[in-house]
């Protein structure tokens, strides 16, 4: 994602420094869960990517998030949500320009929360519209990853999980 974000806007986005002026930030995102253990896995699975964007100077902070939440302090688990996260002042804050935050979609298909007008491009754009209120903050720019399914390696890495617990 980091290397085509570039190409497909045309722009120098991620040679050396971000055209946005500060480094890129990632929230990978999941629906959110009632099941602890669900929210464990996605926790776990940012923790991998964090480790493996570790040596990219072009990326800040890798963080965790939920979609959504079930109301109450037995949820809490699956804070923050993508709204909140979009929100802190330290991910709107880029040196000046505008800053880029990939939304790495953890969903494995596209649809009503991970589609083209889903509920996290909404999200987003709410979060872009809010940026743009205030005029001290700059406008968040945000990029989604395309679902799991259409990752051309998807078929081999479920094929080997399968082999594993045959």
């Amino acid at each position: 994602m980091l290397s085509e974000i570039g190409k497909a806007e045309k722009t120098p986005v991620l040679s050396g420094e971000p055209e946005t002026g500060g480094r890129v930030r990632v929230a990978l995102v999941d629906h959110g869960s009632p099941a602890r253990e669900v929210t464990a896995v996605r926790d776990e699975v940012a923790a991998q990517l964090a480790a493996l964007l570790s040596g990219d100077t072009r990326v800040a902070e890798v963080a965790a998030c939920s979609m959504e939440r079930r109301p109450g302090a037995d949820y809490a688990f699956n804070e923050p949500l993508l709204e909140t996260q979009l929100a802190r002042e330290q991910w709107r804050d880029s040196a000046g320009g505008r800053p880029l935050i990939i939304v790495a979609q953890l969903f494995l298909l596209p649809g009503r929360h991970a589609g083209p007008s889903g509920d996290i491009a909404q999200i987003c754009a709410r979060a872009a519209e809010a940026a743009g209120v205030d005029a001290v903050l700059a406008s968040v720019r945000t990029v989604q990853t395309e679902p799991l399914a259409t990752h051309p390696l998807i078929v081999e890495l479920l094929a080997q999980r399968f082999a594993a617990v045959r």
